[in-house]
């Protein structure tokens, strides 16, 4: 006579916890009692139906067991992901947060060096003006002199200005970005928080 097992017992058996086959190896041997010449039936259907019970009650312990550390290890496995997707984030952030910092440096550079050429340019010209010694420029050198410095005067304002600005630009970014940081940190732990009762569930 052939035991019938079912199909693919071999893979089934051996993706069974060690402590169900265990179990399982045990209800076979007290069957196999069972057909001891010298067995008593009524004294080993008594001890079966209890054996039976404690079985079951290990089987459903160890498969309880087993889908509580499944579910343990998805959840770290879950916060580990997304500590991971923070991370990028951030570090996307920081990355954006330095690009959009240097294009602003770059822009203030070339502002500041047009507004130094625009300078030297009018100095120039003021120079040349007075070198050539033309009566009506020394007439109105002291207006000339006067609109120069009132022009270098401008020029390191809006120097000054363009300063303040960037300045005060980054700093909004960088606030900005870390405010938004920690509104991504508070949503992803409240939302593992309300994952984990599901799970449990």
């Amino acid at each position: 006579m052939t035991l019938n097992v079912g199909e693919q017992f071999t893979t089934r058996w051996l993706n069974t916890p060690n402590a169900v086959r265990a179990t399982y190896i045990a209800d076979l041997e007290r069957i196999c009692e069972l057909l001891q010449p010298n067995s008593q039936l009524d004294v080993w259907q008594k001890y079966n139906d209890q054996a039976q019970q404690q079985s079951e009650q290990s089987i459903y312990d160890t498969y309880a067991t087993l889908k509580a550390e499944r579910l343990e290890k998805a959840k770290q496995q879950e916060q580990y992901r997304r500590e991971q997707a923070l991370t990028q984030q951030r570090q996307q952030e920081q990355e954006q947060q330095a690009s959009f910092i240097a294009d602003e440096n770059q822009q203030y550079l070339h502002r500041a060096q047009h507004l130094d050429q625009l300078k030297n340019e009018l100095i120039a010209q003021t120079q040349q003006y007075a070198s050539r010694g033309i009566s009506t420029l020394k007439k109105s050198n002291k207006k000339e002199q006067q609109a120069l410095e009132s022009m270098s005067i401008l020029l390191e304002l809006e120097a000054e200005e363009l300063a303040n600005k960037l300045k005060q630009v980054v700093n909004e970014f960088t606030q900005n970005l870390h405010q938004a940081t920690q509104d991504e940190i508070k949503l992803s732990l409240a939302q593992m928080t309300e994952a984990s009762p599901a799970k449990n569930k």
